[in-house]
């Protein structure tokens, strides 16, 4: 290694930076982020030097120790103060270390193993702060006058347009101080320059006001709580005729390739989450005629905000952003409020580097090199090189597997492909699948099955028990019906609720706890032709009255203890008042009203999460094609035994419910008094157990608790099938029931 080189042969004049200088938007989010993740080189930005001829270690040094002289943003660290926070401090220029590796006397195929090892370990480990400069430089000999040099700047210094001057500049450098001679600049930038330029910059520079847009992206993995900023870079390269389509359409709708690249991913990403806004983070210059030739951290990360209409063509969407960004433009795209969330999605429009043959006889091509890191969830780059589009794009790791970055690519072409021979296509209607996407979810949507007539839930249930009026049907705690004596006990409830007023098309709340009596109030209430309303007595009790006030029930159907509840005006029906246990040995198995299947079966509300509680309507027919579907799934040709945890209030309950007596199955439902999960008593599993349990559906939160038990672990095994959703599912929890589970598990 060679070591710090002073560099002696330029006259160097007093540093002018004595006061403190405030650190930029951009060197302090990079600053934070690089103490979130301090293992990963998230502030790096790195350059690759493939070397063809001989080099004069000596001569190189100088040439990049002639740059750090020049450029006053290169003398710059990044620390806090207790007067003023993060501010930036100017040194004295010093030359930067160079390691020199020689790998010559390796086998070839180790040796571009060694090359690719030592290049990953200089860009993807973090710049060393507490040495100055902040620039990493290592020289790889592969051959006698073969060389790759790593170049590895801090971010909070240097930007993606300086890596191209650094290049130029450091070549030029080199073709000088290899023949003994000091470089010839144009001009010189001096310290206060920095002092001016952050001056100005952070007058301009308000931090984002914007409210975070949450447009899907294609996970593979939800997000984790902490991000681990752990990326990769996958790069591609359009062919000569996708290139000509991209100049060729900008030229046409007289916008930048930019614009167009822009409105591709625009469009991509419309139609991944079918959201009418997406925010797009750019990343935007500060120059002026000053500092167009300085090396620095001349950059932010601004938001922007497109809108899509899908009715539009790409033409429209050309021209649309093409107006916006003219308006920015006009208003001062560097002005914009810098993004301080961490980008989701960020392009990143680049400058191309280009190869460079010296006066010496030297060639060098230089690179961009990956850091390993990942700043932004996805991030796309383009660049042009030659006559074609080159692009990569670098993802976060926890949250996409390769192939989906592969298909993301594969769509930007396809989406290219189509805007070109389509130019009149409706921006909703374009398919930029490939031909064996497109066949795999024509196949897996091929979901048509033979369907009978549809028939009401409380038809199939009376069906169900005419076959088999002996079987069990429900369990709660000690008691057990058999089908004939919900049927008996639905049919009392009918007779009572008609006798109330209730008629067809009326609607009638449920406001009991999971189990026996509420299943029989629902099937009654079904019976008579009305449609139910569940309430969960467990939900705050401002809730309880939004869905009363809202569904407007001709009676609800509520236990003793909330009676008291029931606000004025609405008829109440308690199971005391039914008496369920009048003539039911007199009974046979009810019938029920005739309707039609397009009639409202239930209306569930949903949490009120996005506002307020909303009720929607669900048919008969609804249910009818849902039951048919789930069928294929739950397997209904053998009746087995559901255990049921779920709210009534939930739209999985009519899965758990309902589903389960049109089919013959057991339902044994677990009180609402009891605790699957801290109950010391390990009920779950003596359920399981005891009643031959088949079925269980639940959330993934409550199944990572109850898989936390080894005797619970031990029962999951026993299920034929078992249904996790509500949720996320983490894939460490599916991997876990994976393997516990005998049967199939479903999300």
């Amino acid at each position: 290694a060679i070591p710090f080189w002073r560099h002696g042969s330029l006259q160097l004049e007093s540093i002018s930076r004595f006061q403190a200088i405030p650190a930029l938007p951009i060197q302090r989010q990079l600053w934070l982020l690089q103490r979130v993740a301090p293992t990963v080189g998230i502030a790096n930005i790195s350059a690759r030097f493939q070397w063809f001829g001989p080099m004069d270690v000596l001569a190189f040094h100088e040439a990049n120790a002639d740059y750090v002289v020049r450029h006053p943003f290169l003398r710059t660290t990044v620390e806090t103060s207790p007067d003023y926070g993060l501010i930036q401090i100017g040194h004295r220029p010093t030359g930067p270390a160079i390691t020199v590796h020689d790998i010559r006397h390796l086998p070839d195929a180790e040796r571009q193993c060694e090359l690719e090892r030592l290049f990953c370990q200089a860009t993807e480990t973090p710049i060393d702060e507490s040495v100055f400069p902040w620039i990493r430089i290592e020289v790889i000999r592969i051959e006698d006058e073969r060389f790759e040099v790593a170049y590895v700047f801090s971010h909070l210094i240097c930007d993606g347009l300086s890596m191209g001057i650094l290049c130029r500049e450091t070549l030029q450098a080199y073709d000088y101080r290899v023949r003994g001679q000091e470089p010839e600049w144009k001009c010189e930038f001096s310290d206060e320059l920095v002092k001016r330029y952050s001056d100005s910059f952070l007058e301009a520079s308000p931090n984002s006001n914007l409210t975070p847009n949450w447009f899907q992206l294609p996970y593979d993995r939800p997000p984790l709580q902490q991000p681990r900023y752990l990326g990769k870079r996958l790069s591609f390269e359009l062919d000569d005729v996708e290139s000509d389509w991209i100049n060729a359409l900008s030229r046409c709708h007289e916008v930048s390739p930019f614009i167009t690249w822009l409105s591709l991913i625009q469009l991509v990403v419309h139609r991944y989450s079918d959201s009418s806004e997406i925010e797009i983070d750019t990343v935007t210059g500060g120059r002026d005629l000053e500092t167009r030739r300085m090396v620095g951290p001349f950059f932010k990360t601004v938001g922007i905000r497109l809108e899509t209409d899908p009715a539009e063509r790409f033409a429209d969407l050309l021209q649309k952003n093409h107006r916006h960004f003219e308006q920015l433009n006009a208003n001062g795209l560097h002005n914009l409020p810098t993004s301080t969330a961490r980008s989701r999605l960020l392009l990143d429009y680049q400058a191309s580097l280009r190869p460079v043959r010296l006066a010496c006889g030297v060639k060098v091509i230089p690179s961009e090199w990956d850091n390993g890191a990942a700043v932004a969830e996805l991030c796309i780059g383009i660049r042009r090189h030659k006559t074609r589009f080159m692009g990569h794009i670098k993802y976060d790791i926890d949250l996409f597997n390769a192939s989906t970055i592969h298909r993301i690519i594969a769509h930007l072409r396809g989406a290219l492909r189509c805007v070109w021979n389509q130019p009149e296509a409706k921006i909703g209607s374009i398919d930029f699948l490939p031909d064996d996407e497109r066949e795999l979810l024509d196949a897996v949507n091929r979901s048509i099955v033979p369907v009978k007539p549809p028939v009401s839930i409380d038809q199939l249930i009376l069906q169900q028990a005419k076959r088999c009026p002996s079987d069990i049907a429900i369990i709660c705690g000690r008691e057990s019906w058999t089908y004939r004596q919900i049927i008996q006990r639905a049919s009392q409830i009918a007779e009572s609720l008609r006798g109330m007023g209730v008629k067809p098309h009326d609607r009638v709340a449920i406001w009991l706890p999971r189990g026996n009596d509420n299943l029989v109030a629902t099937i009654g209430t079904l019976m008579c032709g009305a449609a139910y309303v569940p309430i969960d007595p467990n939900s705050p009790l401002h809730r309880q009255h939004l869905i009363l006030n809202t569904a407007q029930p001709a009676c609800v159907v509520i236990d003793l203890g909330n009676l008291n509840h029931v606000p004025e005006g609405i008829v109440a029906l308690t199971l005391k008042d039914c008496d369920l246990e009048r003539g039911l040995s007199g009974l046979d198995v009810g019938e029920s009203i005739q309707r039609n299947p397009s009639e409202v079966a239930y209306v569930l509300f949903t949490s009120g999460s996005t506002g307020t509680p909303k009720g929607v309507e669900v048919t008969h027919a609804n249910v009818s094609n849902f039951f048919a579907g789930v069928d294929r799934l739950a397997d209904s040709t053998v009746p087995g035994t559901w255990l049921s945890v779920t709210s009534p209030a939930f739209d999985i309950s009519v899965f758990e419910f309902l589903w389960t007596l049109a089919r013959g199955f057991k339902v044994v439902f677990v009180a609402e008094s009891a605790d699957l999960v801290s109950d010391s008593t390990n009920q779950f599993a003596q359920l399981v157990v005891e009643h031959g349990v088949t079925h269980f559906q639940c959330t993934p939160a409550k199944m990572r608790l109850l898989l936390a038990d080894k005797q619970n672990q031990a029962a999951m095994a026993r299920l034929s099938k078992v249904f996790v959703g509500g949720e996320v599912l983490p894939q460490p929890l599916a991997d876990q029931l994976a393997q516990l589970a005998m049967g199939d598990v479903f999300n």
